[in-house]
């Protein structure tokens, strides 16, 4: 069990909690206690569950909820949810830099990469995803930026695209950056993949593909980043970007996620599509077959 009394300096529902804590009545502090001890049960009950545990009315819980700013309690359970993951990552990487054994150190990579890509399925917009591939699909030409290790997640996911006829180009240093950012235009998409969203070289070929009137897609953990203010659409990955070793960067993960998320949707959006033509076809052809010219 973990406990949220001692949570990081930053808006976030422990800390709206706390916060208002002094002001709740005994139902309202009867349900943050709750919270604050339990947020690891909580995450995965019901409102109705909730209530049940807190010994009160699912409207108390609903009203609970918008009296710290959230909408309701599945808003309020999401950012739980995200904040729950995000401690618990800062602890095993904790436990994994304090320890002199290289066996701990990997189960720790492991547990906590579990974690981000946990916190980062959270945080995914699945409507923005179809609107992403949507985008994709509709587009002539798609380019794919990507520093070194971002690179790498780019690559895997331009050979999967080319895999449904999508015509993709990957770059993934400064010289091939600026050979595909000329072959931007009005009917092209553009991804960028940026851990910081401020590197010198991303931005000025963000900022030229965009002059030329491609869709810029941005993925990063920074989204008040220069990077992100250019972006059509906008996809922020899980902000925990701690490296246990030298060359291991778990947001790479992140990275991966996402993009194996916005390929699986326009496979399925292609397949959709295919299907239609040959439906379309195949009943032309037979009419075709059975049409009979007039005597």
């Amino acid at each position: 069990m973990t406990s949220y009394n001692d949570t990081p300096l930053k808006d976030n529902p422990f800390i709206r909690i706390q916060k208002k804590y002094d002001q709740f009545h005994k139902k309202e502090k009867d349900i943050a206690d709750y919270i604050l001890k339990e947020a690891d049960q909580m995450i995965y009950q019901s409102v109705k569950e909730t209530a049940l545990k807190c010994g009160v009315a699912e409207s108390s819980i609903v009203r609970f909820c918008k009296a710290i700013g959230y909408s309701g309690y599945s808003e309020l359970k999401t950012e739980v949810a995200k904040e729950a993951v995000n401690i618990q990552y800062q602890q095993e990487i904790l436990k994994a830099e304090n320890s002199d054994s290289i066996p701990e150190q990997l189960g720790q990579i492991f547990s906590s990469t579990v974690m981000l890509l946990d916190q980062a399925r959270l945080q995914m917009d699945y409507d923005q995803i179809i609107r992403t591939a949507d985008l994709i699909l509709k587009s002539r030409l798609l380019l794919i930026y990507g520093n070194i290790y971002s690179g790498q997640s780019g690559f895997i996911f331009s050979e999967r695209m080319k895999s449904i006829n999508v015509p993709t180009f990957i770059a993934w240093d400064h010289i091939s950056m600026k050979q595909i950012s000329i072959m931007a235009s009005t009917d092209c998409a553009a991804i960028f993949l940026s851990h910081s969203g401020a590197s010198k070289d991303t931005l000025e070929n963000a900022s030229l593909a965009k002059s030329r009137d491609a869709a810029i897609i941005v993925l990063t953990p920074a989204p008040q980043s220069p990077l992100a203010r250019l972006a059509d659409i906008l996809i922020t990955i899980p902000s925990v970007d701690v490296s246990i070793f030298k060359d291991y960067y778990p947001v790479e993960t992140a990275f991966s996620l996402i993009l194996t998320a916005i390929y699986t949707a326009a496979s399925r959006q292609r397949r959709h599509d295919n299907n239609e033509s040959t439906e379309k076809f195949e009943t032309e052809v037979i009419n075709d077959a059975f049409e009979f010219p007039e005597m």
